[in-house]
């Protein structure tokens, strides 16, 4: 398996050898690679639709989960969308300038839903990162990573063939987080 998703072909430079490094000219991001195979398309199909982001959730399903949660009241601060040129914050990194909290209704919720109480504080900024793939927020953090791992505790997501990838295996998403009586 190759390191990268495209071949490189430039030769690697220190700091010393070459001005524009020196400079930090270099900084720029290339032009994405094309996708050139079929392997390449279904690995790419499958990390958009969803993926883990170190152990949270991302990708469609992470930004769906992010959304629902926003829409139902239990996190407050921002809409879940990226505005680039307006924020500070950037595609594929932790973003700052949204302060999401948890509120009180959402952590009741995730308290019932078996999220422990220290994760799910109302008193603390929650983390999120700004997905590469849906140009939108996807929570992150240790909330994020409780919430996937109690998602694959649930059966409602599973790994999938592609690394990192995960599949939705729920009839219903995003997920009735209120647990069933």
């Amino acid at each position: 398996m190759r390191p990268f998703p495209f071949a490189v072909r430039a030769t690697i430079r220190t700091r010393r050898s070459s001005p524009a490094l020196r400079n930090g000219r270099c900084s720029r991001r290339s032009p994405p690679a094309p996708v050139t195979s079929l392997r390449e398309h279904t690995r790419s199909r499958a990390l958009r639709a969803g993926r883990t982001c170190y152990r949270h959730l991302a990708g469609q399903l992470g930004v769906q989960l992010f959304g629902h949660l926003i829409a139902n009241g239990w996190i407050a601060g921002g809409d879940g969308r990226h505005h680039p040129g307006q924020t500070a914050d950037r595609l594929s990194a932790p973003g700052t300038s949204n302060h999401y909290r948890l509120t009180k209704p959402g952590a009741a919720a995730l308290a019932a839903w078996g999220i422990a109480p220290a994760v799910a504080s109302t008193r603390s900024p929650l983390r999120y990162d700004v997905d590469w793939t849906e140009q939108a927020h996807h929570l992150a953090g240790p909330l994020g990573a409780a919430i996937t791992r109690h998602l694959f505790d649930l059966g409602a997501i599973g790994r999938g063939a592609v690394p990192r990838s995960v599949v939705l295996i729920a009839s219903d998403w995003p997920p009735d987080l209120v647990p069933a009586g």
